[in-house]
Formats: structure tokens, C-alpha cells, sequence
């Protein structure tokens, strides 16, 4: 009772802290990828079917949902003229499948800690950081969730059959990761289903697996057929800043799962007369449900090792979000027989004090400040009607970047400037274009400027006075790199 009655109320804190957090953060800037992903969303039915499959590595059908920017304008809404933040508040259908796995996991009374559960859930960077992002990592989370919830019951042949077909197509549909995990949980239940001789659940895993390789190959033939959208990959092969990443966004959880753990098998072993008590303890259905969601996860990492080997790389932390599902519900299962009376009380205090350290200290300002301050640069640069003035863009050579920045900056502000690349600016020309446009007082603005200083070297801006301005309210330890804009003295 008392260890319920510490949960409950460290749920609550750190409830709290998230709502604080969206609150906060709901008006922050969007970042590169989520205003291109609002352009793509804009363009999606004034481009033919091929060009919508093949303009993303991954599938475009998430776009469809981030029209409702248009669909909003029957009701006079227009989120481009007061405030394009309103679409963040699509990611809350996610909440949808997060409650349907609560219910169930409260209506089938399995052994499993839900205060733990769910303050894991809400515990991950993984929850804070995309909860608030125009993106389908949210929802590929909670979708995740409920399947990784469905084969926790094993009834989900029979009584959730058609649940998990529609969760496994939704998350199928809006990103190949999605159909990857949705593959592996069907392939660990067939192995189930057919070492338990269930040749009725056998067969209807087969069904589920046939029509999901059929809408696999509707959706996805076009990219994986096509070497220009495989080549869009080469952004994905595999650094260990990416493992580094997926292990600092999973910090509460996996801190969890390797301390529970140890104290579950030490106590296992002060209470066993012999190796063969210590084994039995291992081997009921209890530890089965464990195993029936590390399976899954192990099938996911041989596929994406294989196919990143002999196809195209597909390695990314952010696609990795799928794999927190599973370890969350394996926490909550070590947290039941951890927890099952107060003996620990203490060690629960001190871990939970511990996460919720992690999520104010670190988590809170992923939700609260954006990766890159674009509505400052902006509106900084393209305060004023200077059309007749350029303006550089710090491209740093890459090709194609000025047709999205130039749809980005329409998101931001209507007062629009010629706008080049850094890499080709003429410094007698700047200057006489400083002169003549006073007012206009930015003349190059960056939204990711890691090389900035070194692209303004290379064009001779030594010879200049010059000042950075740096965009505020971002995230990293050094905040100065995600947006600046250049002020000639």
C-alpha cells in the first residue's frame, strides 16, 4: 500500500511536469524537418501518386494528416495567418491508443506494475521530446505501445485480432520502422502459436502477415525499387552518437531495467536452497511475458542490422523510438515482482527522485525549447519589405536546401527577399547593397549553423566588421548553433 501510494504520487508529479512542459512549449519554433514536413502536407494533392510515394524514404501518408491545415479553412481557420502551431496539437490522437492500452492492461489483470508502466512511458525523452513535434514518432510511439501491450495478452489472435490489424497498418503505413515492429510481434507469435500446436491462431497470423507484406510492397516497392530515393539514405549509416542518443533518451528506463534486475536476482538467490530453485524461478509464466517482448525487439535489430548491411543503411535513434514500448512494459513487469511488497520502499523512492531529477534537469527542455530557432531567424531577416535587397542563406554547399528555405521563410513572414546561397555572394555587391538598403540590417541568415563561421571565412568576410546574432531557446549545451543572423557593422 505504501509503495502504491509513492507511485501515485510521483505519476502525479511527473504528469505535472509533462503538462507544464506542452503548455510551455506549445508556442515554440518549429524546426526544419516539421516546417518541410507542413510543405510536403501543403503539396500533397498537387503532385501525382509516384511523386508522393518516392518524395520520402519513408511513407508520405502521414502528410495526409497534417492537411487539416486545409480542411480547417472551411471553418475559417488559417493556422498560416495566426498561428501554424495549432497543427502540433494532431499528435494527441496518440493519446488515443495509450488509454486503449491502459484499459486493457487494467481489464486483464496481468502481473504488471501500471504506476510503473506509465511512469516510464512519460518518462522517455522519446515521450517528451515528439510529443509537441510535427512529425509520426508520436504516434508511431503509441501505436507501438498498444501492439507491444496486445502481445503482452496473449489473446491477440482472438479477442484483439482486429485492433492490432488496424494498429499494425496504421503504423505500417506512416513509416517502414512501423511495419518492421508490427512483423516482428507477428513472427514471435507464430513461433509461439506454433510451438504451442495452436494451428488456429497459427493461421490467423498468417492472414495478418500476408495482407501486411501486401500493403508493405503498395506502399513501399516504389522506394525500395528506386536507387535515387535508397541514395537518400546515406544520412543513415550507423554512428555511435546514434546508440549514445537512444540510451540518453531511454536513461530512466533502462537505469531501471539494469537496477531491478540485479536486486530481483539477488533476492532470488538469498531465497533459493539450490541452482535448480533459482532456475524454476525463471522458467513460469511470468518471466515468459518478459521474453515474449524481447523477442520482438531482437527480430527488429536483425532486421535493421541486415537490411542496413546488404541494402541501404536505416540506423537512426529516432527511429529506434519503437523499441521503447517493449522496454517500458518489461520495466513494468520487473517493477510488479520488484514491488510486490514494501521491503523496498526505499530504493523506489530514490529511483523515482532520480527520473523525475532527469526529466526537469534534462527532458523538460527538449518539450519546452525548439532544435532550431527558425521563427527568430525569420522573422529577424524578413521583418521589413526589402525586396530589392539579397539576402544569403548559409547553404553550406548543399544542393537543393534554397527551394525549401524559400517555402519555410512564406510559413513565417510575408515580406520576402531574394534570397542566394552564402557560397555565392560577391562581397563588392554586398557592400554596394548595403549601402543602398540601409534598414534592411540582416544580410545573411542561418538556420543550422555549425559551419557558419567557417562558410564566412571562406568567402573573405575577414575583411569585413561584422556581428552574429544567435537564435535563443534552443536545444543543446551549446545553444548558439541552431540559428543566427549576420549583421554587417
Amino acid at each position: 500500500m505504501i509503495s502504491k501510494r509513492i507511485l501515485q504520487g510521483f505519476l502525479f508529479l511527473n504528469i505535472f511536469i509533462i503538462f507544464y512542459g506542452y503548455l510551455v512549449g506549445f508556442g515554440k519554433s518549429l524546426w526544419f524537418d516539421e516546417l518541410l514536413t507542413i510543405n510536403q502536407a501543403r503539396e500533397i494533392f498537387n503532385i501525382n501518386l509516384k511523386e508522393n510515394l518516392t518524395k520520402d524514404p519513408n511513407s508520405s501518408f502521414f502528410y495526409f494528416l497534417y492537411y487539416v491545415e486545409k480542411l480547417l479553412r472551411i471553418f475559417n481557420i488559417n493556422l498560416l495567418d495566426e498561428n501554424i502551431n495549432l497543427i502540433r496539437a494532431i499528435n494527441l490522437i496518440g493519446i488515443i491508443p495509450i488509454l486503449l492500452s491502459y484499459t486493457i492492461l487494467r481489464n486483464e489483470k496481468l502481473q504488471i506494475n501500471l504506476y510503473i508502466v506509465f511512469l516510464l512511458l512519460i518518462s522517455s525523452n522519446y515521450f517528451f521530446y515528439y510529443i509537441l513535434e510535427i512529425r509520426t514518432y508520436f504516434l508511431l510511439l503509441s501505436f507501438t505501445f498498444l501492439l507491444s501491450v496486445l502481445n503482452l495478452t496473449d489473446t491477440l489472435e482472438i479477442k484483439y485480432k482486429y485492433l492490432f490489424i488496424f494498429s499494425s497498418i496504421i503504423i505500417s503505413i506512416f513509416h517502414i520502422y512501423g511495419f518492421t515492429i508490427s512483423m516482428s510481434i507477428l513472427f514471435y507469435r507464430l513461433i509461439l502459436n506454433f510451438y504451442q500446436k495452436n494451428y488456429i491462431r497459427l493461421k490467423i497470423n498468417i492472414y495478418i502477415l500476408f495482407l501486411l507484406l501486401l500493403i508493405f510492397f503498395l506502399i513501399y516497392w516504389l522506394n525500395i525499387s528506386n536507387p535515387e530515393v535508397i541514395s537518400k539514405n546515406s544520412y543513415l549509416k550507423f554512428h555511435l552518437y546514434y546508440v549514445g542518443n537512444f540510451v540518453r533518451w531511454n536513461f530512466n528506463t533502462l537505469i531501471f531495467l539494469f537496477v531491478a534486475s540485479i536486486l530481483i536476482i539477488f533476492f532470488k538467490i538469498n531465497k533459493s536452497s539450490n541452482i535448480h530453485n533459482f532456475i524454476n524461478y525463471f522458467f513460469n509464466k511470468f518471466y515468459l511475458n518478459i521474453l515474449g517482448q524481447i523477442i520482438p525487439i531482437i527480430f527488429l535489430l536483425f532486421v535493421i542490422i541486415s537490411i542496413s548491411l546488404l541494402i541501404t543503411p536505416i540506423f537512426h535513434h529516432r527511429f529506434f523510438i519503437i523499441i521503447n514500448p517493449g522496454l517500458i512494459l518489461i520495466g513494468g513487469l520487473l517493477g510488479f515482482d520488484l514491488f510486490k511488497n514494501n521491503q523496498q520502499k526505499i530504493l523506489l523512492i530514490i529511483f523515482l527522485t532520480i527520473m523525475t531529477f532527469v526529466n526537469i534537469k534534462f527532458y523538460l527542455k527538449n518539450i519546452t525549447n525548439s532544435e532550431q530557432n527558425i521563427e527568430w531567424v525569420v522573422k529577424k531577416t524578413f521583418k521589413q519589405n526589402c525586396e530589392n535587397s539579397d539576402v544569403y542563406f548559409n547553404d553550406d554547399g548543399k544542393v537543393g536546401i534554397l527551394d525549401h528555405v524559400n517555402q519555410i521563410v512564406q510559413i513565417y513572414s510575408k515580406n520576402l527577399r531574394p534570397i542566394k546561397p552564402l557560397s555565392t555572394i560577391d562581397l563588392s555587391k554586398f557592400q554596394n547593397s548595403k549601402k543602398i538598403n540601409k534598414d534592411c540590417e540582416v544580410l545573411i541568415f542561418s538556420f543550422h549553423t555549425y559551419n557558419l563561421e567557417k562558410n564566412l571565412d571562406k568567402v573573405n568576410f575577414k575583411s569585413l566588421v561584422y556581428e552574429v546574432n544567435y537564435a535563443p531557446n534552443v536545444i543543446g549545451e551549446n545553444t548558439s548553433k541552431a540559428g543566427a543572423i549576420v549583421l554587417i557593422k
